[in-house]
């Protein structure tokens, strides 16, 4: 009998790799497979139902937290609470400016000892023959390939979301000092594992070019389609004529709030009717976005910024009468799971991507309710404005999906890796 042990750091409502994680482990909770997983316990996705959960805390940051805890301050003389403020304040500038430069493999790396240890033990105790790392954070794959040294027999495979070594933006961590490392590991990890899976063609492509001698042990697992019942029972969108929704991070180069503000700016300065009509809102915590925004007066009013949501209550907004947001990335490499989560809702898409990214076009090709808008052809705001106003008069069936996304349905992503 296999029984699996899953590493993965990442297990927040609102992360990608958690969501995909949370709903595989779901399924297959239900076929009685016998499952444990090891994470980290301020990213604990609540609800994980039939899996034996072993949740670690970062003992150092949080004996640290709990020195300077302002009820314990309260208590302490004037000089001696200014002086642990004061240290707190400069190590977090020294991490800001510093630390986050020279770690390695990435910010998780705090976990790969307590991770280590607690698997070594599950796997004696519970006689475990199959585990799971996923990444990123990379740092879960080194836990993988320890465990792999003390247990040469067990099965491995490694679950990839984005390249590590391969990628250029963003970075996974000093590239200037770590490149050649990043790639020495990743070949290791190769070596080791049994499967190794990405998301895409291009990614598996890219690296067979690169790591020519595993071609065989590299597979594709493709992002989720989700398909969950309507329950509109959060009412953070307020009902104007037309809702639009963005949800997720930006970054300077590879994802840039400036062309999609420049869009809306536009699309608002050639139709005016639509300042009363339109609504814009984002659920981000990157800070680049509200900056980028000051520089658009024009669209001030009209979005809206939240912080990020749990991802049940995201779905439950992406209702018939809203219009999704996707913004694709200036790579060809980096599949958009979220968009796949807007075609399992049935709503309609305003993908906005660079003429590089032929990814997120392909994927749509068997959607119909969406436009592609090209960051870096001109851009025709008629055609914009008249498929905001158009309704979607019928719904697809629910099973037509399900035909035409066969490999993203969670029968057959979670036979990847448990069929």
């Amino acid at each position: 009998m296999k029984k699996t042990l899953l590493i993965s750091f990442n297990f927040q409502s609102y992360n990608p790799r958690a969501i995909r994680w949370f709903s595989v482990l779901n399924f297959v909770s239900k076929k009685k497979k016998e499952i444990d997983l090891i994470t980290y316990s301020n990213n604990l996705y609540k609800n994980l139902e039939n899996i034996n959960v072993h949740a670690h805390e970062n003992r150092i940051a949080n004996k640290f937290k709990k020195n300077i805890d302002p009820l314990r301050l309260e208590s302490e003389n004037f000089f001696l609470k200014l002086s642990k403020l004061l240290i707190f304040k400069f190590i977090k500038i020294l991490y800001k400016y510093f630390g986050k430069y020279f770690i390695w493999p990435d910010y998780a790396f705090f976990s790969i000892n307590t991770f280590y240890k607690t698997a070594l033990k599950l796997i004696e105790e519970k006689k475990i023959n199959h585990i799971i790392t996923v990444s990123h954070p990379f740092s879960c794959h080194i836990v993988g390939l320890l465990i792999k040294k003390k247990f040469p027999k067990i099965i491995w495979d490694a679950d990839n979301s984005d390249p590590f070594s391969l990628m250029k933006e963003p970075k996974p961590n000093n590239i200037y000092i770590y490149k050649y490392l990043n790639f020495f590991f990743e070949k290791k990890i190769l070596n080791n594992c049994r499967r190794f899976y990405v998301n895409n063609k291009q990614t598996e492509e890219l690296y067979k070019k690169y790591f020519k001698k595993f071609k065989k042990k590299i597979y594709i697992s493709e992002p989720l389609c989700l398909f969950s019942p309507k329950k509109n029972t959060h009412q953070i969108i307020k009902n104007k004529k037309f809702n639009l929704i963005y949800a997720g991070s930006f970054y300077d180069d590879i994802r840039s709030p400036v062309h999609f503000l420049y869009i809306m700016n536009r699309l608002i300065k050639k139709f005016p009717i639509l300042y009363k009509e339109i609504e814009i809102n984002v659920f981000t915590d990157s800070g680049i976005f509200q900056d980028e925004l000051s520089n658009f007066p024009l669209l001030k009013s009209i979005i809206k910024i939240y912080k990020p949501i749990e991802h049940k209550i995201l779905m439950n907004l992406m209702t018939s009468d809203k219009i999704v947001l996707n913004i694709g990335n200036k790579n060809n490499i980096q599949i958009p799971s979220k968009l796949y989560e807007m075609i399992g809702n049935r709503v309609k898409i305003i993908n906005i991507h660079h003429d590089i990214d032929t990814v997120s076009k392909k994927i749509l090709n068997n959607y119909p309710f969406h436009i592609n808008v090209n960051i870096d052809k001109e851009l025709n705001i008629d055609i914009l404005y008249s498929f905001i106003k158009q309704n979607i008069k019928k719904k697809i069936n629910i099973e037509t999906i399900k035909k035409k996304y066969k490999k993203n349905t969670i029968e057959f992503v979670a036979s990847n890796y448990f069929g």
